[in-house]
């Protein structure tokens, strides 16, 4: 499995789908959970605080999804994907 090149569903694009930011790859998660409902994220959204090997500062990357697929939300997320 090309770990470096995963990607989020998309089924009516997968190639050109978001990628999981490399940095979750061996993270170590700290919390995940849905995004709060003052977010008004489209499918709930899923948030998962992760601190990425090696490293002591957290990122946070916002997952949308509808049942066509998923996407980063980059304007909440920090990550190296949303960088």
């Amino acid at each position: 499995m090309d770990i470096e090149n995963l990607r989020l569903p998309d089924i009516y694009h997968p190639e050109k789908a978001d990628h999981l930011p490399r940095d979750l790859i061996g993270a170590t998660i700290l919390r995940i959970g849905a995004a709060p409902r003052e977010w008004d994220i489209e499918g709930g959204g899923l948030v998962i605080e992760y601190r990425p090997h090696g490293r002591s500062e957290a990122h946070m990357v916002v997952m949308c999804s509808t049942e066509l697929g998923m996407w980063i939300d980059a304007a909440r997320s920090h990550s190296e994907a949303s960088a």
